[in-house]
């Protein structure tokens, strides 16, 4: 466990948010995808584009123009997502 490629792929997936932390808090305009507490969706938290910047968020930015395809299937994963984040919220408050 842990030599394949998904792990490769997370392990540089967070290689490369702790990257563009290190230089948002240099003073550098920052703009990646974070899993964050947004107002975006019905959903607590979402991920979308974040500007960071020296103090952390500065920004949560707008998803875009979902086409009638994507939109179909954004509500369809919505009420599923709502139920992760309370499950998690609950494990978490136990």
């Amino acid at each position: 466990a842990g030599a394949g490629s998904a792990t490769l792929s997370m392990a540089y997936a967070g290689y490369v948010f702790t990257e563009n932390a290190l230089k948002a808090m240099r003073g550098e305009d920052v703009v990646q995808c974070a899993y964050v507490e947004s107002d975006l969706t019905d959903a607590e938290f979402f991920a979308s584009p974040v500007k960071f910047g020296k103090d952390g968020v500065e920004e949560i930015l707008p998803l875009g123009e979902l086409s009638d395809y994507e939109k179909s299937w954004f509500d369809k994963m919505l009420p599923e997502l709502k139920k992760q984040i309370q499950k998690g919220q609950d494990f978490v408050n136990k």
